[in-house]
């Protein structure tokens, strides 16, 4: 027991992972009382309450945002826009060519303060995802979704870099899976959603309007993360002294942190970081508009429809998600598992919505 309190003293191993901290600090840091383990559980569940609800919303609307193409061309957009060949499949494509591009940029989140950082982010694709509402050609299209993927780039792949902030590296797992868990929760409800304007009927083309509202939303949401998302443990309102200690405590434990300089990146502990490594994209969960996108024209109003109809199962698949990142964090175990749950779920959707997509072909031949 003297050698637990002794390791996890702050006048051990801590204050060595410590960078950067003052004079004052330093101090106070040495008569620092370590804290239980019912102190420890408190602190991380006031930063989950602020923290998860938020990066959770944004990772859905984020999500929503990119994967409202297939709707708005079953509502009408190809009356418009000339899609014909694979001009279609190349709005999509160029999407993830600028989001694995330009990955790099997350390191946004450690360049600038991380709540100017996510509320330009925010806006920045918020805007993008409006205007495409005015695009009236298929280059204009592509410009936009070309930008969407840069904007949604320098936000998602940075989001585990800001969580690590706040919590101590074997926490950090399961508040990961909260937030993929978002895309889920997009595609929930972004069917039914799509299915509501699609009737709306008006001067303005119902897929302009599906934009439109799809989109002007984040951009309000900007506001919010300017106010509300906080830069730092020691910059966190909603936490006190005592608890601000603790969570810089926990931080430390197993990773380096700084302290007084919030800002600036390493290069060197950047390239080794990457030494290894190589970008990946996110986990994508599979949605109805993959199923829908395809069919034939006379069956859009039935394929509209189909894609409302997998909704109630996209939140068990979230609670799924975020069960799957609770275990890995529990009994750390290689992504295999990850891979294999990732791949059972998506065949248990895919069974679904595949028969739904096969009916509408069949309404359609009648």
């Amino acid at each position: 027991m003297a050698e637990m309190e002794k390791h996890d003293s702050p006048g051990s191993e801590s204050p060595s992972r410590i960078e950067n901290i003052s004079a004052s600090e330093k101090q106070m840091h040495s008569t620092f009382v370590v804290p239980t383990a019912s102190e420890e559980a408190a602190v991380i569940r006031k930063l989950d309450y602020r923290l998860l609800p938020l990066v959770f919303v944004l990772y859905s609307l984020a999500v929503l945002d990119r994967s409202n193409l297939g709707n708005a061309r079953l509502a009408g957009m190809t009356k418009d826009i000339n899609l014909e060949g694979n001009r279609y499949n190349l709005l999509g494509t160029i999407f993830y060519i600028a989001y694995i591009c330009s990955q790099w940029l997350c390191m946004g989140w450690k360049q600038f303060s991380p709540h100017k950082w996510c509320a330009f982010c925010v806006f920045f694709w918020g805007f993008i995802a409006t205007i495409q509402a005015t695009a009236f050609s298929w280059g204009g299209l592509m410009a936009c979704r070309f930008f969407l993927g840069i904007a949604e780039a320098c936000f998602g792949p940075g989001v585990p870099l800001y969580l690590s902030y706040f919590y101590p590296r074997d926490k950090i797992g399961f508040r990961h899976g909260v937030f993929i868990s978002g895309a889920a929760m997009a595609n929930a409800y972004g069917g039914a959603l799509a299915y509501g304007i699609s009737q709306i009927k008006g001067s303005v083309a119902p897929w302009r309007i599906l934009f439109i509202i799809e989109g002007a939303p984040t951009c309000l949401f900007a506001i919010v993360v300017w106010f509300y998302l906080p830069d730092s443990i020691l910059k966190a309102p909603f936490l006190t002294d005592r608890e601000k200690d603790i969570a810089l405590h926990m931080t430390a434990r197993n990773q380096r942190i700084d302290v007084d300089k919030q800002t600036g990146v390493r290069l060197k502990e950047m390239l080794m970081g990457m030494k290894g490594s190589c970008w990946r994209s996110h986990q994508q969960l599979p949605n109805a508009d993959d199923k829908t996108q395809t069919l034939p024209r006379g069956a859009a109003h039935y394929a509209i429809l189909a894609a409302m109809f997998p909704s109630p199962l996209f939140p068990s698949s979230c609670q799924r998600s975020s069960r799957r990142w609770a275990l890995s964090q529990r009994f750390s175990p290689k992504a295999s598992l990850l891979r294999h749950t990732s791949s059972a779920s998506s065949r248990s959707l895919r069974s679904v919505i595949s028969p739904i997509a096969f009916r509408c072909e069949v309404l359609s031949a009648l």
